[in-house]
């Protein structure tokens, strides 16, 4: 039997779990095309655009979202499902993160990611679901807690 093309279901969960952590983020880019096609589905909410390559799309996410978070506090990512990989260069992750804001709040974020793998095993195209209403309220309270003001939910 010869060796599937692309990663497999297991290997795809191994490669998303290495950007929970600040010291495996760059591990993790590894496994991002250069021309990586990047995406937040969506239209009204801070992280919905499109990005070209992993590093823009560190930066854009990192701007709107990571930023609010305490990285001094426990953060989890559960992986809900995975389907894909192997023999075909589809995958969706389904997950979970559990977080603590700078403000001290606690935070649950429920995704999903459609991705697409090139032959050299890496994130060619990346479609991310986030939900819309946590993403807004996460990222506003972070730009009102900088600016001196506090908000009820984050």
């Amino acid at each position: 039997m010869s060796k599937a093309p692309y990663p497999s279901a297991h290997q795809i969960q191994d490669i998303l779990e290495l950007r929970e952590n600040p010291e495996t983020r760059d591990k993790f880019k590894e496994y991002l095309a250069k021309n990586l096609d990047a995406k937040v589905m969506g239209v009204d909410h801070h992280l919905a655009g499109e990005q070209k390559g992993g590093e823009a799309l560190f930066q854009y996410i990192a701007e709107e979202l990571v930023n609010a978070i305490d990285e001094t506090k426990p953060f989890k990512n559960e992986t809900i499902n995975v389907i894909g990989g192997g023999d075909t260069p589809w995958a969706y992750y389904e997950g979970k993160s559990v977080a603590k804001s700078k403000s001290g709040k606690k935070g649950e974020q429920e995704f999903v990611y459609v991705m697409r793998f090139n032959l050299d095993g890496k994130i060619s195209k990346i479609r991310a679901y986030f939900d819309k209403a946590h993403v807004n309220t996460h990222v506003e309270a972070h730009k009102q807690k900088q600016n001196g003001f506090e908000h009820s939910n984050w």
